[in-house]
């Protein structure tokens, strides 16, 4: 009795730069707004992921580095979108 949606978006951050974003939206929309766990298993890098902003049509990742990439990057997000049974 509920819905699930699991996904991947590839984050590109540019050399010298500590962070980017990307925008993921949901079609249809979801009825309420979804439960969005963001996870990346890349080790390259010192990233945190983040959902740093979730509504019933889409969902705004964020991706942090410690210190600015000295090469451009590819940083693999694995998304899990859920809502309450």
């Amino acid at each position: 009795g509920h819905d699930r949606l699991r996904g991947r978006v590839c984050l590109t951050i540019a050399a010298g730069s500590r962070g980017t974003h990307a925008h993921v939206g949901f079609c249809p929309a979801f009825a309420a707004t979804p439960t969005v766990d963001v996870s990346t298993d890349y080790d390259g890098v010192e990233a945190v992921v983040t959902a740093a902003e979730v509504l019933p049509w889409g969902v705004r990742v964020e991706c942090r580095l410690s210190e600015p990439a000295d090469e451009p990057l590819e940083i693999p997000v694995d998304l899990v979108v859920r809502t309450a049974p």
